[in-house]
């Protein structure tokens, strides 16, 4: 069972019912039917009436997408399941020889990932298939900057290739130290489009390489942990790598990804980060 989830968040006139909820369950649940139409309408803009909301919340429901426990709303465990072993036999050369982008090409987005660490490795492998030797712009806005702090681990090292290979324009939530001293590395690598303390989008976090758009909504549970951490550390010889990696980048929480291929969407969100710098 899949469901098509397109990126919720840059036209709220075309934002359906089906995405909004789904999107707004994958980064915060349980949700109350008045939870959900209320978010709705302000953080996507969403243009419906609270009868078309529970109209889509029985929908989903009986297509066990989600599921109601008392009066709040949640993703179905068993979707995302599904969702789950879809990713495995995606990502395993030995169970699957279809690979991450003829499937995104064959309009199969919807992948779920156990932690922070997985969705990395996922990124990784996905800019090791995209990113071209001729150098191109890649674009992202995350809550935190964590990437050059682990380059020293296996996998990671891989993505100071892919920082060469690229113009990196960065949108960061976070004002940190760890946030700094990571802007600060980057720079060595001649990237200097990064911008920290960026609050204002009011969206989950997303990547844009060419036309590929690639959507993480982290639980909100894994990134208040993220933030206390990253808040605690107030210069970056108090950072213990190995505890920070295994206690929270490992730590299973479960966390979906949407992955797009849509021109039109992608130089949207392309111009909205250019339009900070």
């Amino acid at each position: 069972m899949t469901l098509s989830i397109v990126l919720p968040v840059i036209n709220g006139g075309n934002v359906s019912c089906k995405d909004a909820v789904v999107s707004l369950l994958a980064y915060e649940y349980p949700l109350s039917a008045k939870e959900i139409y209320s978010r709705a309408k302000r953080k996507y803009g969403l243009n419906t009436s609270y009868q078309a909301i529970h109209k889509t919340l029985k929908e989903l429901t009986e297509n066990k997408i989600i599921e109601k426990k008392g009066k709040e709303y949640q993703l179905n465990l068993e979707w995302i399941n599904s969702l789950k072993k879809f990713t495995e036999q995606l990502l395993s050369k030995e169970e699957n020889k279809l690979t991450v982008f003829e499937a995104i090409n064959k309009g199969v987005s919807n992948l779920y990932f156990e932690d922070l660490a997985s969705v990395d490795r996922f990124l990784l492998s996905a800019g090791e298939v995209i990113i071209k030797k001729e150098k191109k712009p890649l674009y992202y806005y995350w809550f935190h900057s964590w990437t050059p702090l682990f380059f020293s681990k296996e996998g990671y090292e891989k993505m100071r290739n892919l920082v060469e290979n690229t113009d990196l324009f960065v949108l960061i939530k976070g004002n940190s130290a760890l946030d700094r001293w990571c802007g600060q590395i980057l720079k060595k690598f001649n990237q200097n489009n990064f911008k920290l303390n960026v609050k204002n989008m009011n969206i989950p976090e997303f990547l844009v390489y060419e036309d590929y758009i690639f959507q993480v909504f982290y639980p909100k549970g894994i990134i208040e942990k993220v933030n206390k951490e990253f808040k605690k550390i107030k210069k970056i010889e108090d950072l213990n790598i190995d505890k920070i990696f295994v206690e929270i980048f490992e730590k299973k929480v479960g966390i979906p990804v949407v992955v797009n291929k849509n021109a039109l969407l992608a130089e949207q969100l392309k111009q909205k980060i250019k339009s900070y710098f």
